[in-house]
This record gives structure tokens, sequence and C-alpha cells, in this order.
């Protein structure tokens, strides 16, 4: 190999690098790129009938104080970690999956309860995945790849410390269904 040759590939590889890095911080500070299109929400659960869509449920737990949030996202396409912004909710990550692991919803746990800079743990407290349809199955699968459905029904319960994780559901009964066409 000629130096010109090694010199114009490092160029090239540096290049990718830099495209790369420009597209993960392009996406961290706008996690809503799936495509959610005209997408729309309202509060309440979606039901079979002219209200389709994907209904989110977001249950801070007990200890918070706040009130459970469930809206139904209408014409939306995409994974449920965009599912957020379409529902009008802000979500964020953590510094090591910045769009893949849920730490804070609508700011709780605060900062100061949680900095997001590793991944939060039991001890701590944290986010669960639900899907739900009849009853609440604990997600296998983490929020940037999982894809929703019209007529499926996720939901996140904020986890206190020492709680089991994959046994605290959302306090909300799921009513999944299937959207005709």
């Amino acid at each position: 190999m000629t130096r010109r040759f090694v010199r114009a590939s490092l160029l090239a590889l540096i290049g990718l690098v830099a495209i790369g890095t420009w597209l993960i911080s392009a996406h961290k500070s706008s996690p809503n790129q799936a495509s959610t299109g005209a997408s729309t929400w309202i509060n309440g659960a979606c039901h079979q009938g002219n209200l389709i869509g994907t209904t989110l449920v977001v249950d801070f737990g007990e200890a918070s104080g706040k009130d459970t949030i469930v809206r139904c996202v209408q014409n939306y396409s995409g994974n449920s970690w965009a599912l957020f912004a379409a529902a009008g909710l802000k979500v964020t990550g953590t510094s090591q999956y910045p769009v893949g692991f849920v730490c804070r919803v609508n700011d709780v746990p605060s900062v100061s309860e949680q900095n997001c800079a590793t991944t939060p743990d039991a001890a701590s407290g944290s986010w669960a995945f639900f899907i739900g349809s009849s009853d609440w199955q604990y997600a296998l699968a983490g929020a940037s790849s999982y894809q929703t459905t019209c007529g499926g029904v996720e939901g996140w319960r904020f986890v206190a410390p020492a709680q089991q994780v994959e046994t605290t559901a959302p306090r909300f009964e799921p009513h999944a269904f299937i959207c005709a066409g």
C-alpha cells in the first residue's frame, strides 16, 4: 500500500466517524425521529371503533403522588421510545444508552434522585416496561427496539427501590384490540 492510499483511507474513516457521531447526537436531541408523521394524541385509552391507535400508560408509582397518564396516540408507526414524544411526553435516557434505556419520564425521578449517567438499578428505582393485552406482561425488549402496534397497549411504571420490577405492573387495566384494515 502506498502512503497516499493509507492517508486517503484514514481520512475517509475519520469522515465516517464524524458523520456517525453527528447522526447519534441528532438522534439524542430529537428522539421523535421515528415515523410519527401526523400523529396526534388525546387523553384516555384507545378503543375499537373510531378511536384507534396505540395506548401509552405512564404510572409514576404510588410514592410520586402523580396521576397515571393514559394517552391514545393515533396515526403513529415507530418504536416505543419515540412513542413518548408522539404522546407529548418527555423521555430521558442514560449516558450509556441515550435512546434505549428509559431513565426519566416527564422529569420523574428528579435529577437529584438519579443523574442518569449510568443505568439505574433496582436499589435506586427504575422504569419498567410492560405490554398489555387483557393483562400486563413484562417486556423482554427495550423501548428503542420494540415496535408499536395499532390497538396495542404499552405501559411504563416507576418501580420504587426494593420492589420487584417484573411484577410491578402499571395500575391501569389494559384492553388491546386488533385494528381493522
